[in-house]
């Protein structure tokens, strides 16, 4: 078991591999996160300005985790604000959708079959 701490404002973070997947778990103090690693970290502040973000337990494929970590590292940034910034991607991604959606919402509905029959009558089928 090999395992990664962060500290973040006072919040350690242990990754680790279980069972051929990524585990990332809180923990309140080094001394939890030493006994669930095995192995005592010096780390040093690295996300300031996280006080009042929530912590939460996440299962990533090893080949996501692995990009992920290795993607932090090249941008100089914490695992948690590269999975923040493509969670916020996501949700704009979402919006988008919902706001075409909605100017879309009065369009008239065209059901396959009737689509297929236009096909047919038109002679494209």
């Amino acid at each position: 078991m090999s395992g990664i701490s962060i500290h973040s404002t006072g919040i350690m973070v242990d990754i680790r591999e279980m069972g051929g997947m990524a585990v990332m778990a809180a923990v309140e103090t080094e001394e939890e996160t030493e006994a669930a690693v095995g192995i005592s970290y010096d780390v040093t502040p690295y996300n300031v300005g996280m006080e009042n973000s929530k912590r939460v337990t996440v299962y990533l494929e090893p080949a996501v985790h692995k990009a992920l970590r290795l993607k932090a590292a090249a941008s100089d940034r914490a695992v948690s604000d590269v999975v923040n910034d493509a969670v916020r991607l996501s949700l704009g991604e979402y919006l988008a959708d919902i706001e075409v959606f909605s100017t879309r919402k009065k369009e008239r509905g065209l059901s396959f079959e009737s689509f297929v029959t236009g096909l047919k009558r038109r002679g494209q089928i």
